[in-house]
């Protein structure tokens, strides 16, 4: 019996302090690159994907008079379909919010792209790449997070 992809949710924070000035614009966009970054890559390793930065990717300028409210709700479907969460650095009330409902779906939450991999292997028989060479082609900010993981769990 063949196994089945695995899907997996990015979670990471959208908005910059104000999402209504023009700082904050450039804030999400690095958002939104880093997260789909990362969710190309899982894609690269076999896995499935659902982010919602490249979801929702500047709406909140698009279509200003959707609430955030709306976007919250249709990201909750999809995490809430997907067999685990992959949780990026940084802070987030929105990313907090999505911790607890996987948490209560008893959706599986890593905040190591490195743990993933181990815990969930990628799907055969899509020429993923290995494991390096997967962390090679994350964000920088994100090889750093995992450095410093295995820096810490070595006691180096």
């Amino acid at each position: 019996m063949a196994r089945k992809r695995n899907f997996i949710y990015v979670a990471g924070p959208y908005c910059g302090p104000n999402p209504h000035d023009h700082r904050s614009y450039f804030r999400i966009h690095e958002n939104i690159m880093r997260a789909h970054e990362v969710a190309l890559a899982l894609a690269s390793l076999g896995y499935g994907f659902f982010c919602p930065h490249t979801h929702s990717s500047h709406n909140e300028v698009i279509v200003p008079h959707l609430p955030a409210a709306y976007w919250y709700e249709l990201d909750n479907h999809f995490l809430a379909a997907c067999d685990a969460i992959l949780v990026l650095s940084g802070e987030s009330a929105g990313v907090q919010a999505e911790i607890a409902l996987a948490y209560s779906l008893e959706i599986p939450v890593f905040f190591s792209i490195v743990d993933l991999v181990n815990a969930i292997p990628p799907f055969e028989g899509t020429g993923a790449k290995t494991l390096a060479e997967f962390i090679a082609a994350l964000p920088l900010e994100e090889q750093r997070a995992i450095k410093e993981q295995r820096e810490s769990m070595n006691g180096c």
